[in-house]
């Protein structure tokens, strides 16, 4: 016995179906077909989703483990990468140069065409019968549009440097020369220079200063400077051993308040040291600014030297400044911190005028 799943009567046999029964079975078997695949497609999707979930843990578990090593590697990854950047970077800039190099024309034919269509625009007056005219004819204001005045400066020639490719020349210092230009312009070394012209600051020369150049190439040897720098100090020596008691005895010497070691200078400087000796305003600055820096404080400055005075030298970019200790006949013994090594204390005689030393301040 067959069972019949159909909700309609089996029809009978020899009957036939209507048209509306016909297109109502196509559409309950097309629902049907339809119903049957959207399921099969939602069980695969959600084996699909459960088969990505499945893998995502896996891959996770995977990475976890790797993190930390991954990110040492983050500094050599980071500078790969701007190295990548900047390679791109100049491949594109000369592909770029090459495109524009193609733009410009620079075949003989296309420059011809060029000049003959800015000739068009260029006309030279020669073959125009009409300028002339048009120029006699145009108003004043048009000659003056674009008037304007030009200033112009007459400016000293220079004279030529004296020629000292062969012997020995005299040079007179002019505005803006230093030792170290005309060091270049005659080919000849600062050493050199010093030691003929008798400088003791190669970073001071004065315009109208005669100097002595030699030949270009000419150089004294470490020999002759060495033994004339010997020379100085034997002499400056023999002046120091002299009565130096019985001179300091006699020189007049100043009175005025003794310094502190809480002064306002840096410690291990000659600004320092001498503020221990004298007491100063903390506002003196530089070494170098003393001496003005003492006349707008109220404090006397001179050229002549006097124990217990301050002595402002130019031995430094900064300057540099030192205790006199005594004064003798053409010399001053001075006591002095960072002329030997910074924090360090020591002593010495030098001229007491000319030379290094700039001026007294009282």
């Amino acid at each position: 016995m067959a069972l019949i799943l159909e909700s309609e009567p089996p029809l009978k046999r020899g009957s036939k179906q209507t048209k509306s029964q016909k297109d109502f079975n196509k559409i309950k078997n097309y629902l049907g077909n339809t119903a049957g695949k959207l399921a099969s497609a939602i069980f695969l999707l959600a084996k699909f989703v459960n088969n990505i979930l499945r893998d995502l843990k896996i891959i996770y578990a995977q990475i976890k483990g790797q993190i930390p090593s991954a990110m040492k590697q983050a500094p050599h990854l980071t500078v790969f990468l701007i190295a990548l950047v900047v390679i791109i970077s100049n491949i594109a800039i000369k592909s770029a140069k090459a495109d524009y190099a193609l733009i410009v024309p620079s075949e003989p034919s296309s420059k011809i065409a060029i000049a003959q269509v800015a000739d068009t625009f260029t006309p030279v007056i020669s073959e125009d019968s009409l300028a002339v005219e048009r120029a006699y004819v145009a108003s004043d204001n048009g000659f003056e549009i674009n008037a304007a005045s030009a200033v112009t400066t007459m400016t000293e020639r220079e004279e030529p440097l004296p020629d000292n490719s062969n012997s020995t020349v005299k040079y007179t210092v002019r505005n803006g020369d230093t030792l170290t230009t005309l060091g270049w312009k005659f080919n000849v070394k600062l050493a050199t220079l010093k030691y003929l012209n008798d400088l003791e600051n190669i970073d001071v020369i004065k315009p109208g200063q005669q100097l002595k150049v030699p030949p270009a190439g000419y150089e004294v040897s470490a020999s002759q400077i060495v033994a004339k720098e010997n020379e100085k100090k034997k002499k400056l020596l023999a002046s120091t051993n002299k009565s130096v008691i019985s001179s300091a005895s006699s020189a007049k010497k100043i009175s005025h308040p003794a310094g502190s070691k809480y002064n306002g200078y840096p410690y291990g400087y000659c600004t320092y040291y001498v503020a221990t000796r004298r007491a100063v305003p903390t506002s003196m600055g530089n070494a170098k600014y003393w001496l003005s820096s003492a006349s707008r404080n109220g404090i006397s400055t001179g050229s002549s030297p006097v124990a217990g005075a301050i002595v402002v030298t130019n031995e430094s970019w900064a300057g540099h400044v030192a205790y006199v200790e005594e004064v003798g006949s053409g010399y001053i013994v001075i006591s002095e911190m960072n002329y030997r090594g910074w924090g360090v204390i020591s002593r010495r005689s030098i001229p007491s005028s000319g030379g290094v030393v700039r001026g007294y301040v009282y």
